[in-house]
């Protein structure tokens, strides 16, 4: 058990500073500061236990808080990836095709696209949060 719980603390560690350099507009904040709360709270709890049986319950709970980031998440992840659409001109692909100093001058496309495969990669994270919860 202490093996997966240090996992998932790692994980929450990751989510937390994913979403601390994530620079979604004020529309988002909300969803953005949810989620940062809900990570917090668990890194938190997850440091106070030390009894196993206590670490064990505090698991169980944590799959609800899980779910409840999973869906906050879904919900940057649609804004992020229709904004990046929208400062790409529709045409991701290409942008990510243009050389990396190429998209840099474009800067709304280029956090549009950072803030996207971020939000991509905090799912990935939770899914694995998941994964460990067993």
């Amino acid at each position: 058990m202490s093996q997966s719980v240090t996992r998932i603390q790692e994980l929450l560690d990751a989510c937390q500073q994913i979403l601390d350099h994530m620079e979604l507009p004020s529309s988002s904040q909300f969803q953005v500061e949810e989620l940062r709360h809900l990570i917090n709270s668990e890194r938190e709890e997850l440091t106070h236990y030390s009894d196993e049986h206590d670490t064990a319950i505090h698991l169980n709970s944590l799959r609800n808080s899980v779910e409840k980031m999973e869906q906050l998440n879904e919900q940057l992840i649609a804004y992020a990836e229709q904004r990046y659409s929208d400062a790409s001109g529709g045409a991701a692909m290409s942008f990510e095709a243009q050389p990396l100093e190429d998209q840099l001058h474009q800067e709304e496309a280029y956090h549009g696209k950072i803030d996207y495969k971020s939000c991509l990669k905090l799912k990935e994270n939770l899914e694995k949060i998941h994964q460990e919860l067993g």
